[in-house]
């Protein structure tokens, strides 16, 4: 599973309810991780590697923002969870 996917209307979209509360219920900071994707990815992203790209991305935008030791590993776990 990917932190970021892009959704059935080809829109990049955060999988905010794997993310720990206080960044899913952080809407400035939301807010801030979407204008941070739409300038990293002016013209949308396409398919699966832009999607990992986006996964990537979003993982190391946080790690950088919020500055929290380990948070990029811990999100980076979220990549072994297995969609059914």
């Amino acid at each position: 599973m990917k932190v970021a996917f892009i959704n059935k209307n080809g829109e990049l979209e955060l999988r905010w309810m794997w993310l720990p509360t206080f960044i899913s219920q952080n809407y400035g900071l939301m807010q801030e991780l979407q204008a941070a994707w739409k300038k990293a990815y002016p013209a949308g992203v396409i398919g699966a590697v832009a999607e990992h790209t986006a996964h990537v991305f979003s993982i190391k935008w946080l790690q950088e923002r919020l500055k929290i030791k380990g948070l990029n590993h811990y999100l980076g776990a979220i990549e072994y969870v297995e969609e059914s």
